[in-house]
């Protein structure tokens, strides 16, 4: 119903803040900035009070992901048992209903919002700053698909990578991905001209 999916559409919203959060945070362990630099008692102060925000961001997200998964195992597989096999009986094919297949596309969402992550100029961040903190968003919202797509034996929810394919997420993923491999060559770059100077 029309309640039903607003709240998930909400909870969408809750996934992606919390992935940006933990991201944030994970990137601020990283980051090199001249307010701690060579200061030990500011810089334990800093970790001290990061490592409880990561913490929380982590458990909820966790949370929110087996909240997800519970989801995609009612939407994409059959609540029946499975037929047996003796007697060359055929094995039951799942045809997901049009709520579940509603509920798959809306799931799939935070996917396509996650891997299109895109963090505008930012006057507080350094340009490096902003290629790590969306480089750990895509990690993060990668680690958080997997279990979306497949289950624990690898084999994939064939309803949700088909949502994925018909919401065109995967050209979200390819450019995630091209955007990766261009950061990791240009930093390679950068690497290997230094050393060449030095």
């Amino acid at each position: 119903n029309e309640i039903g999916i607003r709240i998930l559409k909400n909870l969408n919203k809750l996934c992606l803040t919390l992935i940006y959060e933990k991201s944030i945070l994970l990137s601020l362990c990283s980051f090199e900035t001249n307010i701690i630099e060579n200061d030990l008692t500011t810089n334990e102060i800093f970790i001290k009070t990061i490592k409880p925000l990561l913490y929380v961001s982590s458990k909820l997200s966790q949370a929110l992901s087996e909240f997800y998964n519970l989801l995609v195992k009612q939407c994409a597989t059959s609540q029946m048992k499975p037929i047996s096999r003796r007697f060359n009986q055929q094995s039951f094919v799942y045809t997901p209903t049009k709520a579940a297949t509603l509920v798959a596309s809306i799931l799939i969402e935070v996917l396509k919002d996650g891997l299109s992550f895109n963090l505008s100029a930012n006057t507080n961040l350094t340009e490096n700053q902003i290629e790590k903190l969306r480089l750990t968003f895509f990690i993060c919202t990668i680690g958080f698909a997997i279990p979306m797509l497949f289950d624990k034996h690898h084999h994939p929810y064939m309803l949700m990578l088909q949502q994925f394919e018909l919401s065109k997420t995967q050209d979200a993923l390819f450019s995630a991905l091209e955007w990766t491999l261009n950061l990791i060559n240009r930093q390679s770059l950068i690497t290997y001209n230094q050393q060449n100077t030095n």
